[in-house]
Parts: C-alpha cells; sequence; structure tokens
C-alpha cells in the first residue's frame, strides 16, 4: 500500500519514486530523504542515506549502493571474516578469563577456610588474654583505689 492506495508489484523497487515516503524503494534508493539498506552478506547490513546512494562512493561492503560503478568490489566476506575472528578470539578471551575466576574463586576458597581454621584455633589463646588483661586492670585498679584511700 501507497499513500492509500494499492501498489502494483512491478512498482516496488523500479528506480522510480511511487509513494511519497519512499517506501516502493527501499532497496533502490531512488526517493530522497529515504534510507537505503545495504544487505552486505555476508557480513552485516547497513543504513545510509538514499542521497548516498549512486553517487560514486562505495558506502555498502557489496558495493549494491553503486550498481552503475563496477569500481566497488564485494569486500563484505572480508569483513564478516575479520568481524568473526574477532568474536572467535573474544569468546577464547572469555574462557580464558572464566577458568582464572574459577581457579581464584577456589583458591580463595581453601584460603577462607584456612583462615577459619587458625580463628578457631586461636580464639582459646584470644579468651584467656582478655580474661588475663581483665584481671590485670582490676588488679591496678583496686591498687589505685587503695593508694587514694590513704593519701585521702
Amino acid at each position: 500500500e501507497c499513500d492509500g492506495r494499492a501498489l502494483p508489484g512491478a512498482y516496488l523497487n523500479d528506480d522510480y519514486c511511487d509513494c511519497a515516503d519512499g517506501s516502493d524503494e527501499a532497496a533502490t534508493g531512488a526517493c530522497a530523504d529515504t534510507i537505503y539498506v545495504c544487505r552486505n552478506l555476508p557480513h552485516k547490513p547497513k543504513q545510509i542515506f538514499s542521497s548516498r546512494v549512486n553517487d560514486g562512493v562505495c558506502d555498502c561492503c557489496d558495493g549494491s549502493d553503486e550498481a552503475n560503478s563496477t569500481d566497488c568490489p564485494n569486500g563484505c566476506i572480508a569483513l564478516a571474516t575479520e568481524a568473526f575472528g574477532a568474536l572467535s578470539r573474544g569468546c577464547l578471551r572469555r574462557a580464558e578469563l572464566a577458568i582464572a575466576a574459577a581457579k581464584a574463586a577456589s583458591s580463595d576458597a581453601e584460603r577462607l577456610s584456612a583462615a577459619r581454621a587458625q580463628l578457631a584455633t586461636a580464639t582459646p589463646t584470644i579468651d584467656a588474654l582478655h580474661d588475663a588483661k581483665a584481671a590485670a586492670e582490676a588488679d591496678e585498679a583496686s591498687k589505685r583505689d587503695g593508694r587514694a584511700a590513704r593519701l585521702a
């Protein structure tokens, strides 16, 4: 449908802008102020302004925006290969980091377990030292009170 009327299939992508919104020429860029979609297979699609279609500059890696030119070789396979390589490297790095994180978590768990065991072993000693400190402070306070009473 175009501007409220049915549009014959032959009018679609025929390099003539029949619809005011340019929807009939989405694959050609024939309409001003519209978006042209480069399929760029096997790489990812790209949108460009229709004013960049057939302007002598290769904007799409598949060269589809310059249909009247032979100067736009299809570079999409190279770009897709490069993107796949980057994705593969990223996946490998993620796996490496996951392994390193698992090792670090295991090491941290072992250290935590050892620290808890040391704390359990040291707790009676710490309690005894606290009791000795409290007894020494009490003895010191008693002596201080006795001295103060004699001086008074």
